[in-house]
């Protein structure tokens, strides 16, 4: 009877045993998750867990939010740097066009002719002497337009010392310096090229070297001049050339309530030498 309820009691267990061996129980038991060893963290509790709802006193028992995180800074854009993105200017270029522009400075140095007359403010007629003067200009400006120049200039004229003789057999020996100064203005039709012509309109002052014969020395008026010549480029900003030049000035003085004065007339060839 024992036996008999020992193998009534096995039975059971050892259909368990062969349920739980079969393949189908054996791939529940693998689909089941293994449940983490005591303090081992979980993947939930590793992430970051949701910002939860908390309770305010003030609200009435309200769920109010809980605090957001700050937001990360946002990297500065960076700004265009314009100095740096430039190309660099071209290299200067030299000047390879010869043009009348610019400052403009002018020296002429000639000789040529003058005629003078003075009237001494007597009834005697005039003294008039001719002869060889030396001459020298000085001009300097610029142009506000290429070929076209405007400025200042000295204008010297210079007959040394010579016999002034009248109609009437009189005779007296004198030299004359005509100093004018003015306005002037020169042309190029051509900016590049050589031809010009120009003039001037100014104060003169006649100087008497002698007055032994003569009752005054100076005498102040107005002049003017006028030139045409041709100047040959012979380096960038470098011409030299000729002109002729025509002048004349009129300068009077009153002696003892009587008004004298002196005439010249000149006509001059002039080297020139330019830089513009």
């Amino acid at each position: 009877m024992k036996y008999h309820s020992s193998i009534g009691n096995l039975a059971p267990r050892l259909a368990l045993l062969v349920l739980f061996l079969s393949p189908a129980a054996l791939a529940q038991n693998a689909a089941q998750p293994v449940s983490p060893a005591p303090g081992t963290p979980t993947a939930a509790s590793a992430t970051p867990s949701e910002p939860t709802a908390t309770h305010s006193p003030d609200s009435g028992g309200a769920a109010q939010p809980a605090a957001q995180p700050p937001a990360p800074a946002a990297e500065a854009t960076p700004k265009i740097q314009l100095a740096d993105q430039a190309p660099a200017p071209p290299p200067p270029v030299a000047r390879t066009d010869k043009l009348h522009d610019g400052f403009y400075l002018r020296l002429n140095l000639g000789f040529g002719s003058q005629s003078t007359t003075i009237d001494d403010g007597t009834p005697s007629p005039n003294l008039k002497a001719t002869g060889g003067t030396l001459a020298v200009d000085l001009l300097a400006g610029g142009a506000p337009s290429p070929g076209v120049i405007v400025g200042g200039g000295l204008f010297l004229d210079s007959l040394p010392s010579i016999t002034f003789r009248a109609d009437d057999g009189y005779s007296a020996k004198s030299g004359v310096s005509l100093l004018t100064i003015g306005p002037f203005i020169d042309g190029y039709p051509n900016p590049r090229g050589g031809f010009h012509l120009g003039g001037t309109v100014g104060l003169s002052n006649a100087r008497l070297s002698n007055t032994a014969n003569i009752p005054f020395n100076k005498a102040l008026g107005f002049g003017l001049a006028a030139w045409l010549g041709y100047d040959w480029w012979v380096a960038d900003q470098w011409s030299v050339g000729g002109l002729l030049q025509f002048s004349g000035a009129h300068t009077s003085k009153t002696v003892n309530s009587t008004d004298v004065s002196v005439d010249t007339r000149s006509i001059m060839l002039m080297l020139t030498a330019v830089y513009q």
